[in-house]
Protein backbone atom coordinates (compact mmCIF):
# COMPACT_ATOMS: atom_id res chain seq x y z
CA UNK A 1 0.00 0.00 0.00
CA UNK A 2 1.50 3.53 -0.96
CA UNK A 3 0.33 5.25 2.16
CA UNK A 4 1.80 2.90 4.42
CA UNK A 5 5.26 2.92 2.21
CA UNK A 6 5.37 6.97 1.30
CA UNK A 7 3.73 9.10 4.92
CA UNK A 8 5.23 10.07 7.64
CA UNK A 9 3.95 11.31 11.19
CA UNK A 10 2.54 14.55 9.42
CA UNK A 11 1.30 13.98 6.81
CA UNK A 12 -0.40 10.53 7.97
CA UNK A 13 -3.49 11.58 9.24
CA UNK A 14 -4.31 13.28 5.87
CA UNK A 15 -3.10 10.56 3.76
CA UNK A 16 -5.32 8.40 5.59
CA UNK A 17 -8.99 9.81 5.48
CA UNK A 18 -7.59 10.42 1.49
CA UNK A 19 -7.58 6.69 1.17
CA UNK A 20 -10.79 6.10 3.78
CA UNK A 21 -12.39 8.77 1.11
CA UNK A 22 -11.46 6.68 -1.75
CA UNK A 23 -12.72 3.49 -0.47
CA UNK A 24 -16.22 5.08 0.68
CA UNK A 25 -16.54 4.63 -3.84
CA UNK A 26 -16.48 0.80 -4.25
CA UNK A 27 -19.70 -1.32 -3.94
CA UNK A 28 -17.65 -4.05 -2.65
CA UNK A 29 -18.27 -5.46 1.08
CA UNK A 30 -15.23 -6.50 2.42
CA UNK A 31 -14.06 -2.86 1.35
CA UNK A 32 -16.29 -1.31 3.25
CA UNK A 33 -15.79 -3.72 6.10
CA UNK A 34 -11.98 -2.80 5.69
CA UNK A 35 -12.96 1.36 5.67
CA UNK A 36 -14.92 1.05 9.20
CA UNK A 37 -12.16 -0.56 10.62
CA UNK A 38 -9.60 2.17 9.40
CA UNK A 39 -12.15 4.63 10.63
CA UNK A 40 -12.53 2.76 14.33
CA UNK A 41 -8.85 2.78 14.66
CA UNK A 42 -7.38 5.41 12.51
CA UNK A 43 -5.92 7.12 15.59
CA UNK A 44 -3.75 4.19 16.37
CA UNK A 45 -2.42 3.67 12.69
CA UNK A 46 -1.59 7.57 12.67
CA UNK A 47 0.18 6.85 15.75
CA UNK A 48 2.29 3.91 14.15
CA UNK A 49 3.99 6.67 12.17
CA UNK A 50 5.99 7.70 14.75
CA UNK A 51 9.76 6.92 14.59
CA UNK A 52 12.58 6.45 17.37
CA UNK A 53 15.81 5.78 15.85
CA UNK A 54 15.25 5.83 12.07
CA UNK A 55 12.28 3.06 13.08
CA UNK A 56 8.83 2.79 13.37
CA UNK A 57 7.59 1.86 16.64
CA UNK A 58 5.91 -1.37 17.26
CA UNK A 59 4.33 -4.08 19.79
CA UNK A 60 5.23 -6.67 17.62
CA UNK A 61 7.84 -7.92 19.30
CA UNK A 62 6.07 -8.36 22.08
CA UNK A 63 3.32 -10.10 20.08
CA UNK A 64 5.90 -12.45 19.41
CA UNK A 65 6.74 -13.28 22.60
CA UNK A 66 3.00 -13.65 23.29
CA UNK A 67 2.55 -16.26 20.40
CA UNK A 68 5.74 -18.34 21.92
CA UNK A 69 4.21 -18.34 25.09
CA UNK A 70 0.68 -19.89 23.71
CA UNK A 71 2.94 -22.49 21.71
CA UNK A 72 4.97 -23.92 24.37
CA UNK A 73 1.49 -24.02 26.52
CA UNK A 74 0.11 -25.59 23.36
CA UNK A 75 2.92 -27.72 22.76
CA UNK A 76 2.52 -28.69 26.45
CA UNK A 77 -0.87 -29.61 26.24
CA UNK A 78 -0.90 -26.90 29.14
CA UNK A 79 1.41 -26.74 32.42
CA UNK A 80 -0.16 -27.10 36.11
CA UNK A 81 2.82 -25.50 37.32
CA UNK A 82 3.56 -22.16 37.19
CA UNK A 83 6.93 -21.73 37.99
CA UNK A 84 8.02 -24.48 35.13
CA UNK A 85 6.15 -22.92 32.55
CA UNK A 86 7.94 -19.41 33.33
CA UNK A 87 11.07 -21.47 33.37
CA UNK A 88 10.40 -22.49 30.20
CA UNK A 89 9.33 -20.11 28.66
CA UNK A 90 12.46 -17.75 29.64
CA UNK A 91 14.58 -20.78 28.46
CA UNK A 92 13.03 -20.69 25.27
CA UNK A 93 13.82 -16.98 24.82
CA UNK A 94 16.42 -16.11 25.75
CA UNK A 95 18.54 -19.70 25.83
CA UNK A 96 21.48 -17.60 28.12
CA UNK A 97 18.70 -16.81 30.62
CA UNK A 98 18.88 -19.03 33.99
CA UNK A 99 16.03 -20.30 35.84
CA UNK A 100 15.07 -17.70 38.66
CA UNK A 101 14.11 -19.48 42.42
CA UNK A 102 14.54 -16.11 44.37
CA UNK A 103 11.22 -16.11 46.50
CA UNK A 104 10.46 -19.07 45.79
CA UNK A 105 9.70 -21.35 48.62
CA UNK A 106 7.59 -24.54 47.13
CA UNK A 107 9.28 -27.10 44.97
CA UNK A 108 8.50 -26.87 41.24
CA UNK A 109 8.66 -30.84 40.78
CA UNK A 110 5.19 -32.22 39.94
CA UNK A 111 3.68 -34.38 42.79
CA UNK A 112 2.79 -37.80 41.93
CA UNK A 113 2.17 -41.05 43.25
CA UNK A 114 4.56 -42.42 45.88
CA UNK A 115 6.48 -45.50 43.87
CA UNK A 116 6.45 -47.83 46.08
CA UNK A 117 8.47 -51.26 46.24
CA UNK A 118 9.20 -52.34 42.58
CA UNK A 119 8.21 -56.03 42.45
CA UNK A 120 9.36 -58.58 39.66
CA UNK A 121 7.20 -60.54 38.11
CA UNK A 122 8.44 -64.42 39.17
Amino acid sequence: MYFNKHSNLENAENDLWKHIEEMKKSSIQEILKLKKALINWSQEIINSFTFIDGRRITNGIMESKNGIAKEIKNNAKGYKNFLRYRNRCLYCMNKTTKPNYAGSHKSIRMKGWPRGRYKKNK
